[in-house]
């Protein structure tokens, strides 16, 4: 649905016209696998999919909220005062409520949102960036993207209670196509980085819905506060193999600090692998981050490392669960001459799966996305 067909949609749906269409991309991680919570480096990219949401509104109300999505096919009724029970339309109110005016305002929002639900993509992420940035500019209160992101994430934090970090509201606020963006989550600095010429970055959807409202994202949260405890460091940013090695932390808080250190290190060689257009060496990466995933951080399941593998038997030179783990999405690197047959292949040999997106500088690879903020 294009931003003309959410218009006429919201017309039909609340009788009077929008004043504003906002939009938002979905990302993948290619690689720092939750090092964004801890002050560490990632490597994400946009994919095309994307929200569209028309919004209408007056800073003149009390607080009501008239919320419809395409996917649910239902109208609801809210207000920014509103504690959440787990629907829908609680990620209406939390957006909402990052608008300072909000108590006075009333929002009717439409939302058609085409980035799959529950799959490691940031589809709660992108809807919370459109949402907020929409809301901002028709009551006069628009904010740079970088400071949509912040309120994208404090949505997340402080009313869904999920602890999330900046990686995916700021990829989405500063990526664009064809390449990854390189972003230092501590100083929020970032640079994009092309992304290979004769290989593609291949998204498949694994059928494992995952969420990280469920209690175990906060459990790897908690667990590397404790191990930056333990390892008395201010974040494990600061962290080296060796001093995870000589204090000999408890288990699991040696596996999860010795995770982060050496995922940090695996994106700032990925990034370098992506100026040289390297693909073995993103690739080896890539089988690295899954296996420290998969052992140190515990966040794969039998069903992902089968596909894990089975991506690499066809014929992928590189293969990774990406997301915030427990199913979701995995990202395979397969170079562009061999992609029609590992394509085959891994489709065939694994029912129920579905390539999502592609991603690279081929001419052959369908991206038909335009330039992000």
């Amino acid at each position: 649905m294009n931003g003309g067909a959410v218009l006429t949609l919201f017309e039909r749906v609340f009788g009077h016209r929008a004043g504003h269409v906002s939009e938002a991309h979905g990302r993948v991680n290619l690689i720092g696998e939750y090092t964004d919570l801890n002050q560490g480096w990632v490597l994400p990219a946009v994919i095309p999919q994307r929200v569209r949401i028309a919004i209408a509104g007056t800073n003149r109300g009390t607080g009501q909220i008239r919320a419809y999505s395409t996917a649910f096919d239902e109208v609801v009724n809210r207000t920014v005062s509103d504690e959440r029970f787990g629907h829908w339309s609680d990620y209406v109110v939390a957006g909402v409520r990052q608008i300072g005016m909000a108590r006075r305002a009333d929002i009717q929002v439409c939302i058609d949102s085409r980035i799959p639900y529950g799959k490691g993509l940031s589809s709660s992420a992108a809807l919370l960036f459109a949402l907020i940035d929409g809301c901002g500019r028709i009551l006069n209160e628009a904010r740079s993207p970088t400071a949509v992101a912040l309120a994208a994430q404090a949505a997340e934090n402080d009313y869904l209670g999920v602890p999330c970090g900046i990686m995916d509201p700021l990829a989405i606020a500063r990526g664009a196509t064809r390449h990854a963006l390189f972003i230092d989550t501590l100083t929020l600095a970032s640079d994009p980085v092309p992304l290979l010429r004769d290989a593609a970055l291949i998204v498949v959807d694994s059928g494992v819905r995952r969420a990280l409202n469920d209690g175990r994202y906060a459990e790897r949260r908690a667990e590397f506060d404790c191990a930056r405890e333990l390892l008395g460091v201010d974040s494990l940013r600061d962290a080296t193999v060796s001093l995870v090695e000589s204090r000999a932390l408890p288990s699991p808080y040696g596996e999860r600090a010795l995770h982060v250190v050496t995922e940090n290190a695996r994106v700032k060689a990925s990034v370098s692998a992506l100026q040289d257009n390297d693909a073995e060496t993103l690739g080896a990466l890539m089988n690295e981050s899954h296996a420290s995933q998969s052992s140190h951080l515990a966040i794969s399941t039998p069903d992902m490392d089968a596909l894990v593998e089975s991506a690499l038997r066809c014929g992928a030179i590189g293969a990774r669960q990406t997301g915030g783990g427990f199913g979701g999405c995995l990202v395979a690197l397969v170079r562009n001459i061999d992609l029609p047959r590992w394509e085959e292949d891994f489709l065939s040999a694994n029912g129920g799966v579905e390539v999502i997106a592609k991603l690279g500088r081929g001419a052959e690879l369908p991206l038909p996305m335009p330039a992000n903020r």
